[in-house]
C-alpha cells in the first residue's frame, strides 16, 4: 500500500472564522485563497498555543520581537 504525502503550502496571509461546531482557517498567498482547514475547537486551541509558544521562544532566543501583521502595517503607513 502506498502512503499518501500531504500537500505542502506557503502562506503569507490567513483568515479565521468560527461556527458553532468548529474553526475554519483559510490560508492565502498573494491575496488568493490556497487552502482551507477546519479544526475542532480543541485542536484550534492546541494549534494556537503551539504557535504562540514557538514565537515566544523565537523572540527570547533571538532577543528580538517578531512583529505582528498589524505592527508591520502601522509602520509602513508611517513612511
Amino acid at each position: 500500500m502506498m502512503q499518501q504525502v500531504a500537500p505542502s503550502y506557503y502562506a503569507s496571509g490567513f483568515g479565521v472564522e468560527v461556527s458553532g461546531a468548529d474553526v475554519c482557517v483559510t490560508l492565502a498567498q498573494n491575496n488568493k485563497q490556497i487552502c482551507t482547514v477546519n479544526l475542532s475547537f480543541t485542536s484550534a486551541k492546541a494549534l494556537g498555543n503551539a504557535l504562540s509558544g514557538l514565537i515566544k521562544e523565537l523572540d527570547e532566543k533571538s532577543r528580538t520581537k517578531v512583529p505582528s501583521v498589524e505592527e508591520v502595517a502601522q509602520a509602513m503607513q508611517l513612511k
